[in-house]
């Protein structure tokens, strides 16, 4: 204000220095104007480029965390799915012995052993075998839930290491933009053209607008290919659960099967078969039963007459 006046008194009337004077005055203030003006914009552009880093460094913590959660949700999925194919297997194998047949076969040679010595009176030399069927791997179940354990705590470990890897280049980043500040407040003590210092603000603005664009693009990538691995893993898990469905469907129908075999056929030999050829021959040796009492009564009555006519 005071160089206003003084420039307003040398205008009135003044002499020619003082005209020059007044020139060079007004210069200077409107070259403070507009070096208030540029500090105040570069101010506010300061304040954008921080907020502009703050939003991309909360995008890529938000972004690592994210990562770090699906690998361990993934992993945490691979652990129970796992878990769930070793109980399927012992399951699948305690469902083919879960009618004793070992029992229903000792019984049915027993049965067949009574008749045949029934009929026959005489000893068949057969000896039960087992002829069990399991489907099932003839590993310990705790030695293949120790191996899905460890399997699952790889995982972790990887996961941990990614972690740690992508943590290490955070903080690389990091020194590389300390020294990038230190190198642009070196540039801004050097520089003493107010414009060239704002072009290079707007510049590093740029630079920080287009890091964070592509972070941000990063970020969706991954979530993109997150929930793709999510899709797939419930797509393979409702795979996988109607497979065991039809496994499971296909185990009981062949057992069935092999029981109703078994049932019907023993060494080629029904039991029906063996009940009905005792039946008949139990019929055959009433029937010479029969024969027998017929002669013997004929040969009475032979021997009767004889005796009659000989008196």
């Amino acid at each position: 204000m005071k160089l206003q006046r003084f420039a307003a008194t040398i205008k009135i009337g003044g002499s020619e220095v003082e005209r020059r004077a007044e020139e060079i005055t007004r210069k200077l203030i409107t070259e403070q104007i507009e070096r208030v003006r540029l500090s105040r914009k570069n101010t506010v552009l300061r304040r954008k480029s921080n907020r502009a880093e703050q939003a991309m460094r909360r995008a890529r913590e938000r972004m690592i965390v994210i990562e770090t959660q699906a690998g361990k949700r993934c992993a945490q999925l691979q652990y129970q799915l796992d878990t769930a194919l070793i109980d399927l297997a012992d399951c699948q194998n305690k469902l083919v012995r879960s009618v004793s047949i070992e029992t229903y076969e000792k019984l049915a040679l027993r049965f067949k052993k009574e008749c045949v010595a029934e009929v026959l009176g005489s000893q068949i030399e057969e000896t039960w075998k087992d002829s069990g069927v399991s489907i099932a791997s003839p590993t310990d179940p705790k030695t293949q839930e120790l191996e899905a354990k460890n399997a699952y705590l790889k995982k972790i470990v990887e996961v941990i290491s990614e972690q740690n890897d992508f943590w290490s280049k955070e903080t690389e980043i990091l020194q590389n933009e300390n020294e990038e500040l230190k190198r642009f407040v070196e540039d801004m003590e050097n520089e003493s053209d107010l414009k060239n210092i704002l072009a290079s603000i707007e510049q590093r603005l740029l630079e920080t607008i287009r890091e964070q664009q592509e972070g941000r693009r990063d970020h969706e990538r991954a979530y993109r290919k997150a929930r793709e691995a999510e899709e797939k893993l419930a797509q393979g898990r409702s795979e996988w659960s109607a497979q065991r469905s039809r496994l499971v469907f296909a185990l009981r129908t062949l057992q069935s099967a092999l029981s109703n075999a078994r049932l019907n056929s023993l060494n080629g030999l029904s039991l029906v078969q063996i009940e009905q050829l005792r039946t008949k021959i139990q019929d055959v040796k009433e029937n010479e039963m029969i024969v027998e009492d017929a002669k013997e009564k004929v040969r009475q009555d032979y021997d009767s007459s004889t005796d009659q006519s000989c008196q």
